[in-house]
């Protein structure tokens, strides 16, 4: 016998891995002999449109090893697997495909008369004409990728249930969506609201406001100064007096100033001097001109009425200038200021106050300056706030500040040049005026498209995480609460951190404006109904006219009447925090329900844990009375080998695929499992994953010789 022989896994794990899928060795056989116990495992399904990478195998393994665990000690061990809809992700794929010529589309669509000439535009054009081309499209692509993910698992050695396998949009999951949407409108738990919400600009879609959602940049932009002309007025009957004084406010946003609906003044702000303050205080009226305003960019002086405080939570008197100016439309704080002090600006019309709307946006959906902006109309954001903040400069309206010394002015200048795409000739002297030009701050952004997220005023849908509801007249916020305090985490600080986002939790907009994903069991009688008004179910049980006008149900209704369903879809998390229930077959399969509810261990990332996690739990107790799972495992993050975390932009991440390849699964299972620690990420990458790899696959060959040597 060759002591020395080297064992090549290539030639038995795929033939091992074939043989495990022809035995079916994951398959629960709920008929077979009694068990000793059960044991469940809830795969967190990925996403349609990825691959499965570095942290999906970790967890993969994990799972995997725990139920084999299970299956040898004899329990009836459930891994229960799925893959999501992917609903933001798949539609920005597909859209790609359009706008890319990756489909042929047919003659009536590309003679429609309102057939876009920008391509940027197309997909927008085939949801709004050609909506079921659209999605006929889409199906055909998800048909093509169910099973990739699948494949990439099956080399990893996985064993889940496979002949239970739920796509979020299969029949099963639809309807736990339906049953869940019309219990939640029954409760009262579901309304429709006019409210700021955040604006994804690259998908035109609302966005939750979870981490898994929107995250922050940091970003450099001028923060300017801009001067504020003073007007004082007798009284609410004449037109306010212009005077010689200014107040400076600044903003890092000056784009947005045409929304401004009054200023808010703090008393012992140093920057404000103390003769303009008495000015204001004397005064019955005192009022702030919108910049630009009084120039030949606008037809009418806007005034802002000015709100004095010294409540430094409401304005920072060292922050800026001490003055701030309140946008509601563009910021949830100053949307609450506004709810809070009521004041409105105004314009002059045939010697008339005539007030503003106080939530008409600066900014349009598609991330543009809408009419509001006057001759800025039609800028994106990021080219507004360059025109307007040069318009403020040529105007005199940012005040001087001592020039620099040469170096830092020329650094300046150059930075300048740069940002206005112009040359440092043309903007000599710019660093000259009171602009911190190169400011840096958090810009909010979607991390599905990374793209700039805009808080806009939007008529969605939410649900109350207040209300009580018909689980012992508990709220959803108290529910999880308890949900939380039976539930075991690891680590178990991630206890606190779920208690710390109920504690401090807003209402969630569940509605998308999107076509990819669940439709809304809403419809509308447009014969009485023509502005599509949404009705509680409390309004609706007392009110016959708004019975006919407004029905949630699943199919579409027999009365009389012409009806139409809402067009907006569901959130992907709403589908997703329902899966323990869809995937166990709550409403069709009690008696299997029951035998693997509640599930033992949730394995996933802490990326998701706020949308999905911790909302599972709130919605397991609302429908069940009991937590899904009784242990929640939040898996390290995998980074690189300099402790960056992986992605695609930075070309660092492990492919699992490709590891297997060099060094096999059980070298990559192996080398994972022992690397983790309880709230340490792990470093997998470069040189520290080829180390460990092929130790592990230098430790697999010995007990391979070992076995030969015992079995010769």
């Amino acid at each position: 016998m060759t002591m020395n022989s080297t064992y090549d896994p290539k030639q038995y794990e795929a033939k091992i891995n074939t043989s495990w899928q022809e035995q079916k060795v994951g398959e629960v056989n709920e008929q077979g002999p009694d068990a000793s116990s059960t044991h469940t495992i809830l795969m967190p399904p990925p996403n349609l449109t990825g691959v499965l990478h570095a942290g999906h195998s970790f967890q993969h393994y994990l799972m995997d090893t725990i139920s084999r665990i299970h299956r040898q000690q004899g329990d009836l061990s459930l891994w229960q697997p799925g893959i999501d809809h992917a609903g933001i992700q798949l539609e920005g794929v597909i859209d790609k495909m359009f706008k890319s010529g990756d489909v042929e589309l047919p003659n009536e669509v590309t003679t429609h008369s309102d057939y876009p000439e920008d391509i940027d535009e197309l997909p927008k054009f085939l949801k709004t004409n050609f909506r079921q081309l659209w999605l006929e499209t889409a199906w055909s692509k998800v048909n093509e990728w169910r099973n990739t993910q699948r494949d990439q698992a099956t080399i990893l050695g996985d064993t889940p249930d496979y002949s239970r396998n739920l796509f979020t949009l299969d029949p099963q999951a639809v309807d736990m969506v339906n049953h869940a949407f019309i219990k939640y409108w029954e409760d009262g738990l579901i309304y429709k609201k006019s409210y700021m919400i955040n604006w994804s600009v690259g998908l035109q879609t609302a966005l939750s406001d979870v981490p898994e959602d929107i995250g922050h940049e940091t970003r450099k932009d001028p923060f300017v100064t801009i001067k504020y002309q003073l007007a004082l007025s007798p009284n609410s009957e004449y037109e306010p007096i212009l005077t010689d004084d200014f107040v400076k406010v600044t903003t890092v946003r000056p784009e947005t100033i045409f929304s401004d609906q009054f200023i808010l003044i703090n008393e012992h702000a140093s920057a404000i001097s103390t003769e303009i303050l008495e000015k204001i205080k004397s005064s019955e009226e005192a009022f702030l001109v919108l910049p630009l305003s009084q120039t030949d960019l606008f037809e009418q002086k806007i005034f802002l009425p000015i709100k004095l405080t010294v409540d430094s939570q409401e304005v920072d008197p060292e922050f800026g200038t001490g003055a701030l100016k309140v946008t509601p439309p563009h910021d949830i704080h100053d949307y609450e200021l506004y709810e809070k002090y009521q004041l409105k600006s105004f314009v002059i019309q045939d010697g008339k106050r005539v007030t503003r709307d106080p939530f008409e946006s600066s900014v349009q959906r598609s991330g543009k300056l809408s009419a509001l902006a006057g001759q800025f109309k039609g800028l994106t954001m990021l080219e507004g706030r360059k025109q307007v903040t040069k318009a403020l400069i040529e105007r005199e309206l940012i005040p001087h500040v001592e020039s620099s010394t040469s170096n830092d002015e020329s650094k300046v200048e150059k930075w300048i040049a740069n940002y206005f795409k112009t040359t440092p000739k043309s903007v000599t002297g710019w660093g000259n005026y009171e602009v911190q030009w190169q400011y840096e701050h958090n810009v909010t952004i979607c991390e599905r498209s990374k793209t700039i997220v805009e808080p806009l005023i939007s008529e969605e849908f939410f649900i109350s995480y207040s209300n009580p509801t018909s689980r012992d007249n508990k709220t959803l916020a108290r529910l999880a609460t308890e949900g939380i305090e039976e539930t075991n985490y690891y680590p178990a600080n991630f206890k606190n951190l779920a208690n710390n986002f109920i504690d401090n939790i807003h209402d969630w907009c569940i509605s998308r404006d999107l076509v990819w994903g669940h439709s809304m069991p809403i419809w509308y009688n447009l014969e009485v109904n023509p502005d599509k008004r949404f009705y509680s179910s409390q309004e609706v049980a007392s009110d016959t006219q708004k019975a006919a006008s407004c029905k949630v149900q699943v199919d579409e209704p027999t009365e009389p009447g012409t009806w139409v369903q809402e067009t907006k879809i569901l959130d992907t998390w709403f589908s997703s925090c329902l899966w323990p229930l869809s995937s166990l077959n709550y409403l069709q399969h009690q008696e299997h329900f029951a035998k693997f509810y509640p599930t033992d261990e949730m394995i996933t990332a802490r990326e998701i844990f706020y949308a999905w996690v911790v909302r599972m739990t709130m919605l397991g107790k609302y429908f069940t009375g009991e937590i899904p799972f009784k242990s929640v495992v939040i898996t390290p993050t995998i980074q690189d080998e300099k402790g960056r975390k992986m992605s695609k932009s930075l070309k660092n991440g492990l492919d699992p695929v490709e590891a297997i390849d060099k060094f096999s699964s059980d070298s990559l299972r192996l080398a994972m499992l022992s690397g983790m620690y309880p709230n340490r990420n792990m470093k997998m990458g470069g040189s520290i994953a080829d180390k460990s790899l092929e130790k592990y696959r230098n430790f697999g060959n010995k007990l391979w010789n070992v076995a030969r040597f015992l079995k010769d």
